[in-house]
């Protein structure tokens, strides 16, 4: 979507049309938001910010974010071990 480069109100018209759909999935189909959600955010980050490689930054993010939940989980499960 950012690669298009076209004018603002298509970006929000499709992040209305993401939220409503994720709203009319929710109930039933709570597997589906984490989709929804993602097309929201990076849709965002790359309109924001045009030419930056959003991919890779958001990547290392959630890596980051991976290994500090594991760590700070690791004494609990060393702990379920014993």
């Amino acid at each position: 979507m950012a690669a298009l480069d076209g004018p603002a109100w298509i970006l929000a018209v499709l992040l209305v049309l993401d939220l409503v759909a994720m709203g009319a999935t929710r109930g039933r189909r709570w597997y589906l938001t984490g989709g929804f959600t993602t097309f929201a955010v990076l849709s965002m980050l790359a309109w924001n910010e045009p030419g930056t490689d959003w991919f890779t930054q958001r990547f290392l993010e959630t890596a980051i974010g991976v290994v500090v939940a594991l760590l700070a989980t690791l004494p609990f499960a060393e702990d379920a071990r014993s």
